[in-house]
């Protein structure tokens, strides 16, 4: 309706998330209409059985809060028999499932303008990137004190709505490359895996990526919800190895360069020592009860 009535339009991300999105075990993917994500909750128990048996998900998340094994694939409406097939021999997990699995359904991507005339689009009437990261509370957030900011004392000018439409635009547009930089920079061999890592992306996305292969230059604009730290644990992590560093390290000496590396991995390994592991920060701040999973479990009736 919005985008009928308002020549709003609608930037879908398609052309960049099909390769993300199919859950398929060969490089034959599918474009598809829509995007779905299907949750799979168990109940107390090793998910590493579970785990093991998704191997072949594409895109996966495994949650484990408070004794509860959540995993999330996601794949595009094509491929929706591929995964019914899958999901149908997962019959050995360790947890038993609480339910069934649960469908969300979208079409990702945002809208080209999001305040339009007198009507500005927040939250999901703006659009909806990609559930795995989460993102959606925080575009909710920024767009409303972007709207504070830029909202008219009297009446409304196109200008206005210019600049909010343009802040919204780069925003969702820095996540979307994040996202993607995920599933592209990547050294798996798996047929589904090379076609990311062949598949063309986002012009931002290839420049971030060719300066910080070049000389390990990461940077984010003020704006941007991921910061410098995320984007290269997520570079590094995945395999990119920059080819020279920052010559601003150039001016301290060697012995200096050492002393200040050596004192930072120093008080990393401290704090990291002093950090309880998953379970037990779990037990001390949210345990639950056993007998709260015989209350979650699906009632059988006669």
């Amino acid at each position: 309706m919005f985008s009928g009535a308002s020549y709003a339009g609608y930037e879908g991300y398609t052309s960049y998330y099909d390769p993300v999105a199919a859950l398929c075990s060969s490089s034959d993917y599918c474009t598809g209409e829509y995007t779905e994500v299907v949750e799979l909750r168990c109940a107390p128990g090793d998910p590493s059985s579970l785990l093991l048996r998704l191997d072949n998900f594409p895109t996966q998340i495994c949650v484990i809060i408070n004794q509860l094994t959540g995993v999330y694939s996601e794949y595009t409406s094509p491929l929706r028999t591929h995964f019914d097939a899958m999901i149908g021999t997962i019959t050995d997990l360790d947890g038993e499932p609480l339910a069934d699995p649960r469908t969300l359904r979208f079409t990702t991507g945002m809208r080209r303008k999001c305040w339009v005339k007198n009507v500005v689009a927040i939250g999901l009437a703006s659009g909806f990137i990609e559930p795995l990261e989460s993102t959606s509370i925080h575009l909710v957030q920024t767009a409303v004190t972007r709207l504070l900011d830029l909202l008219p004392s009297g009446e409304i000018s196109e200008a206005q709505r210019d600049e909010y439409n343009e802040r919204a635009a780069f925003e969702a547009s820095r996540i979307r490359d994040f996202i993607i930089l995920h599933y592209h920079v990547t050294e798996r061999e798996e047929p589904f895996w090379r076609d990311c890592r062949t598949m063309s992306v986002p012009e931002s996305l290839a420049r971030r990526i060719s300066m910080f292969r070049q000389r390990a230059h990461a940077w984010q604009a003020d704006s941007e919800l991921f910061r410098v730290d995320s984007w290269m644990q997520v570079m590094l992590g995945q395999g990119i190895r920059p080819q020279n560093y920052h010559h601003l390290t150039k001016a301290m000496s060697q012995q200096d360069l050492a002393r200040f590396l050596n004192g930072l991995r120093a008080s990393i390994n401290r704090t990291v020592e002093r950090l309880p592991n998953h379970q037990q920060f779990v037990d001390e701040y949210c345990r639950t009860s056993s007998d709260v999973w015989e209350m979650a479990r699906p009632k059988v009736t006669a």
